[in-house]
């Protein structure tokens, strides 16, 4: 492996990246099905997509990016400690938010009040 993969690798599996990346990948996932089910609803508008977006960025992106390079910074025993578990327990609480956003998505009626035909 080159060194640019080597030092991606390294970067996602440090603790403090992987819930960050985790929920910008379940949110992302969140985001493309919602869109997916309005569309399907006939109820999709292009003129609230930068408001979803701007909510997701705003509301759960940077403040845990924030605490993130705080717990990254600041190391001194006791209170390193304190803002990597905040940091930690606010990433799983909004990715189990997410989670359950994702399930609650999958398992939705399609329009028709049938159930969702699977995918593929």
């Amino acid at each position: 492996m080159d060194s640019f993969t080597t030092a991606l690798t390294d970067f996602l599996q440090d603790p403090l990246v992987i819930p960050i990346v985790s929920l910008l990948i379940v949110s992302g996932l969140n985001f493309l099905l919602a869109i997916y089910r309005a569309w399907q609803g006939g109820t999709f508008d292009w003129q609230r997509l930068p408001q979803i977006l701007d909510t997701l960025v705003l509301k759960k992106v940077i403040p845990l990016m924030v605490l993130g390079a705080a717990a990254f910074f600041v190391t001194d025993g006791a209170t390193g400690a304190a803002m990597t578990t905040a940091y930690v327990a606010a990433a799983a609480a909004a990715l189990a938010g997410e989670v359950a956003n994702l399930i609650k998505l999958t398992t939705q009626s399609s329009p028709d009040g049938g159930p969702t035909p699977p995918a593929g």
